[in-house]
């Protein structure tokens, strides 16, 4: 498997038909940036449709967003699959006890050393 994917740079533009169902308040004025007191998150997308101005938006992508052809989306999708596929790596031995501490045991190994 290669290390490194190149990615070709692409240029985008959403399409006009996505842009036309844009609400004129942004998630972020929905969700309180820029107020003085801390609330919790009002919903923008999976949620109702109808329960956020954001919901025109949730449905054209559930119509749109996994058809359309995107260069390199079946490698990017064996890719992620194989990864899903492999055992867990462990990542860590058994716990040293303090006596085995690197410093410890140097000073077992090397009593004249001052470290």
């Amino acid at each position: 498997m290669p290390k490194h994917r190149r990615v070709e740079k692409q240029s985008y533009s959403p399409d006009p038909e996505q842009m036309a169902l844009w609400p004129d308040i942004s998630g972020n004025t929905i969700n309180g940036v820029g107020e003085a007191r801390s609330r919790r998150p009002t919903p923008i997308y999976w949620h109702d449709p109808d329960a956020t101005p954001h919901g025109h938006l949730q449905l054209w992508m559930f119509q749109h967003g996994a058809r359309q052809a995107v260069p390199g989306r079946e490698e990017q999708t064996r890719e992620r699959e194989l990864v899903y596929g492999r055992q867990p790596v462990p990542i860590a031995g058994r716990r040293r006890s303090r006596r085995d501490s690197s410093t410890s045991r140097r000073r077992r190994l090397a009593p004249n050393w001052s470290g």
